[in-house]
């Protein structure tokens, strides 16, 4: 690689309020010595578009020297001319702004598989010079992409990691009530029934859920509703990434509770079962909470079977329990955590704690994000142009076929309308 690129994310997700994909990877890249930008939108109330187009319109990010906010990814591109700027797009339409920006590679990150997001993450597949994707599933969803549109870059498998030092807590002696926690929102793909089920069948526990939206979707109010009225629940709407290890040390277990059903889900226009999301995500809540050596319970997803499988081999008292339903759920919480069998929650505190802390010393942010330098070095040692139009050529062969040829689409060509940007 000669000269260093600058790696940008485009607006869209915000950097305060959140800590995901996104946000990890480029602080991690950024500690490797990348310069980092990540862009911000400023929401109108009025719907009128906001610029700042005089004075700075570059704020620190707060958590490392080489990654700053941009408020103005426009004027970014116009002042620095002489950089190679490498877009870093993730799901959605994000990949829009490449149209704009103009930058020297777009990377498009898989990192979820919504089907009504499908139509975009096909356009972000053909434009981007390579691809990179969070789950060995979602590898699988690049793949048979690939069987429709041949001409899709080149993808790598960049897994999600954890930040071991934000979340490495010391052990705590278990508590009375024991608490079980759940970091995230009261999202669609929650297994809500079996969660009543559990809250219902452990009166004795105290059930957190920290991070809660409780009008995110309209099939989640009535299970949410019942879920507050419950006297064994305590829900926090938000709670800023930085402070939630706080709150987490109180925990006596952790909780992944999925939807890995049929159950039909309607985002939008489309209507899909659930599993369809569930079954290739890589959750960045499950190392996170590996890190704290706290047992994890969880529903059995393609992708966490996995990945639990495949740590076992190396760590086999990994804290972790698998369950189909609310009634094993139970069983399973009270063998691990109650009082009356203390001789399993101290074989778990000196092996399982153990086990888990070293797993999540390795699969980090810092190990995902040597592995997605790999791909930026790739780029800049590529020669792009070359490969554009050895992908056109697949392109144009496909397009002969009616039915294939997808509307608006094209290497390295606009496919959003302004407006939406």
């Amino acid at each position: 690689m000669t000269d260093a690129p600058v790696l940008m994310y485009p607006p869209g997700l915000p950097w305060d309020t959140m800590f995901q994909r996104p946000h990890q990877l480029m602080k991690a890249l950024a500690e490797l010595g990348y310069k980092c930008v990540f862009g911000q939108n400023l929401h109108s109330l009025t719907g009128k578009p906001i610029n700042i187009s005089a004075g700075s319109y570059m704020a620190p990010s707060g958590v490392h020297d080489n990654l700053e906010l941009c408020f103005n990814c426009r004027r970014y591109m116009q002042d620095h001319q002489d950089e190679k700027v490498i877009l870093y797009a993730s799901s959605g339409k994000l990949h829009a702004w490449a149209d704009f920006l103009n930058p020297h590679a777009l990377i498009y990150d898989e990192l979820d598989n919504f089907p009504n997001w499908e139509r975009d993450a096909v356009i972000a597949s053909i434009k981007a010079d390579r691809i990179i994707y969070s789950a060995e599933t979602l590898g699988e969803v690049v793949e048979n992409r690939r069987k429709s549109y041949p001409e899709i870059a080149k993808a790598t498998h960049v897994p999600t990691g954890g930040d071991f030092a934000h979340w490495n807590l010391s052990y705590k002696e278990p508590s009375i009530p024991k608490k079980v926690m759940y970091v995230g929102a009261f999202a669609a793909w929650l297994d809500f029934k079996n969660i009543l089920g559990v809250v219902k069948g452990l009166p004795h526990y105290e059930f957190w859920f920290m991070g809660a939206r409780f009008d995110a979707h309209p099939t989640t109010r009535v299970y949410v509703e019942e879920l507050l009225h419950l006297p064994n629940v305590n829900a926090i709407q938000h709670i800023p990434y930085k402070f939630l290890p706080m709150l987490i040390a109180e925990a006596d277990a952790l909780w992944i509770p999925f939807d890995v059903s049929e159950r039909q889900l309607t985002l939008g226009d489309f209507v899909f079962p659930v599993s369809w999301i569930t079954n290739y995500v890589n959750p960045c809540k499950f190392w996170e909470y590996l890190a704290t050596g706290k047992p994890i319970f969880y529903t059995g997803f393609d992708e966490l079977r996995r990945i639990v499988t495949s740590l076992k081999k190396d760590y086999p008292h990994l804290p972790v329990w698998e369950y189909d339903d609310y009634v094993q759920a139970c069983r399973l919480m009270t063998r691990v955590l109650d009082d009356e069998v203390r001789g399993d929650y101290t074989d778990y505190s000196q092996h399982s704690f153990i086990d888990a802390k070293a797993a999540a010393g390795v699969y980090t942010w810092e190990r995902s994000a040597m592995i997605m330098a790999g791909v930026i070095n790739d780029i800049m040692d590529s020669d792009l142009d070359a490969e554009a139009a050895e992908r056109a050529k697949l392109a144009t062969e496909r397009n002969k076929d009616p039915k294939k040829r997808p509307k608006f689409m094209g290497i390295k060509s606009p496919t959003q309308p302004k407006e939406l940007l």
